[in-house]
């Protein structure tokens, strides 16, 4: 596999500058040090990894063909490979230098692990619903735009999981995936839930402003489906276990886990 990087002869300002010796084309010559740099940086570019490259005492001519056999230890590697480094190319603004390992390299960017699938399928999700799910993911992730896997996704009150397609929409240049996620059935499709507890919490909030107090506040077991003009109904009583009331409430604005309540209490008659 071939690795090019363009470097520059003279120290043009925002370039990098090689210290050439000679006073003509015919002897300008790369020193072993600047043979390293240039090496070091081409497979950077094309790995992702820094490497250690030793060129003994070598130098070339900086003509197209010049080359010298060199030795790098790429990552986290226990052994040296072979390295050609070659120039490739001239411009008036430099040259390119070509490398070629022996053996050719052949690790591939590692993927997503699954753990990290997961985390980001279970944010993404939080982020859109306003809800946490709990996710499984069995196959790590391709670094590629298009790649994609299925997880299972289950939220509160559902008692079978939906399966939730992992797919990269975009690639950082430091190799960090963005994830769309579709879920299958959909939210629209199939709405999500909220325990009965977790709706009297909403409904005790609700009532604080009108009571003067936080009262008790009881919508029964079991879970509601989160449907915009979803009702039912819950017991009102005071911090003391006064009776209250019942209230009538109606779900609104409803995105995904998030919605809001209208609330129309029934107050008890004190003189049945």
């Amino acid at each position: 596999m071939r690795f090019s990087k363009l470097y520059t002869v003279l120290g043009l300002t925002g370039a990098t500058a090689l210290g050439i010796s000679g006073c003509g084309a015919d002897t300008e010559i790369v020193s072993a040090s600047e043979l390293e740099s240039a090496g070091v940086s081409a497979v950077k570019a094309q790995t992702g990894e820094d490497s250690q490259m030793d060129c003994g005492a070598a130098e070339v001519k900086v003509e197209v063909g010049a080359s010298a056999t060199c030795e790098v230890v790429v990552g986290q590697e226990e052994s040296a490979r072979s390295a050609q480094v070659s120039i490739s190319s001239l411009s008036d603004d430099g040259y390119a230098v070509d490398v070629v390992l022996v053996p050719g390299w052949e690790s591939e960017t590692p993927p997503v692990s699954a753990s990290d699938v997961k985390a980001q399928v279970e944010q993404t999700l939080k982020s859109e619903l306003k809800v946490a799910p709990s996710v499984v993911c069995g196959d790590s992730l391709p670094r590629q735009v298009g790649a994609s896997t299925a997880c299972q996704v289950r939220f509160v009150g559902e008692d079978e999981p939906r399966s939730a397609v992992a797919v990269v929409k975009s690639v950082s240049d430091q190799g960090v995936p963005s994830l769309d996620v579709k879920l299958s059935p959909s939210v629209a499709d199939e709405p999500l839930s909220d325990s009965r507890g977790s709706v009297a919490g909403v409904v005790a909030d609700a009532l604080e402003g009108q009571l003067g107090e936080r009262p008790k506040v009881d919508c029964g077991g079991g879970f509601v489906v989160l449907r915009e003009g979803q009702g039912l109904s819950c017991s009102v009583s005071s911090v003391a276990g006064e009776v209250l009331g019942e209230a009538q409430v109606v779900l609104r604005d409803v995105s995904g886990g998030s919605y809001s309540v209208d609330v129309t209490m029934q107050h008890s008659d004190p003189n049945p």
